[in-house]
């Protein structure tokens, strides 16, 4: 039995989208500006590594630190760009008055959003997998397994997925893109920032030992700390070095956890947003107010 590409069902909005996006002009430039980014980056650490007084053999090794400093201004980067893609993914559609006729076809309210989440995620994606070559550079002096590489690949979408849901339920919130945008930092922003809070309040005010490990757990829904711990274990750092005063000890377990809760609060994300747009679920709303009014 042959299977035939035609026959694979893809997401129209993700074909769509995907397909403007590749045949523009400001994907090309978008992708240039990524890798100068990265490789000012490169030669700027290499430049650093060889100012280094124990000789070449040392700043060879070094190359191994290139990994993470990469992955590092990566994520950096797209947790910069893909607030601003599916932040305005909905209310663009709105300002060109095209999301009246989108809502008209045979989709679903769910199966537009995932469309445009997706389509930003995979876009993302081909900026990370350009710029394999480079980061690759620290996997030919040993020491590190390319199984990380495979990781970061992963972790990498995951990340991408679990930022660009956060932008598209702020799309739906608001009306204009510029509100969206903000609004979708103000929540990256408590999400990386405002998970350390809860741990904060508790070392202030724990008087019994042991209790401040439960503020951790918080992190679980942080992307950078589960970055930091990727990184980490892929350099050979110990458990004891990164997991201290935590109540997960386990590296692999901490990573399988946080990044199964981001997976998790996505398609939360997304189903929320699904309910913003859906025009019955609206109309259901105003006939109730109508009938309560009566």
């Amino acid at each position: 039995m042959k299977i035939s590409l035609k026959n694979i069902h893809v997401n129209p909005i993700m074909k769509k989208d995907l397909r403007i996006r590749s045949r523009s002009m400001k994907f090309a430039w978008g992708l240039f500006a990524f890798e100068a980014v990265l490789g000012l980056v490169f030669f700027f650490a290499i430049n650093l590594m060889s100012l280094d007084r124990y000789g070449y053999t040392e700043t060879y090794k070094a190359l191994v630190y290139m990994f993470p400093v990469i992955g590092a201004v990566e994520l950096g980067i797209l947790s910069l760009i893909i607030p601003i893609e599916t932040a305005s993914a909905i209310t663009s559609e709105r300002e060109k008055q095209t999301f009246d006729i989108l809502l008209t076809t045979v989709m679903t309210p769910m199966q537009v959003i995932r469309g445009k989440v997706n389509s930003a995620t995979f876009h993302m994606m081909i900026y990370i997998i350009a710029s394999i070559p480079l980061m690759a550079v620290a996997f030919t002096v040993g020491g590190l397994s390319w199984w990380a590489l495979l990781g970061f690949l992963i972790t990498s979408f995951i990340f991408a997925y679990y930022v660009g849901s956060i932008g598209i339920l702020c799309s739906t919130l608001t009306k204009k893109s510029i509100g969206s945008i903000v609004l979708s930092y103000v929540f990256m922003g408590i999400f990386f920032g405002g998970s350390w809070t809860p741990m904060a309040i508790i070392l202030m005010f724990a008087q019994s030992s042991g209790v401040e490990e439960l503020g951790a757990l918080t992190l679980l829904f942080n992307p950078a700390v589960s970055f930091v711990m990727f990184f980490m274990t892929a350099m050979g750092a110990g458990d004891e070095d990164i997991f201290g005063g935590m109540l997960i000890k386990s590296p692999l377990v901490w990573m399988i956890v946080s990044f199964s809760l981001m997976i998790g609060l996505s398609l939360l994300f997304q189903w929320f947003a699904s309910t913003r747009i859906d025009p019955v679920r609206g109309y259901k709303e105003r006939s109730q107010t109508k009938a309560g009014v009566q």
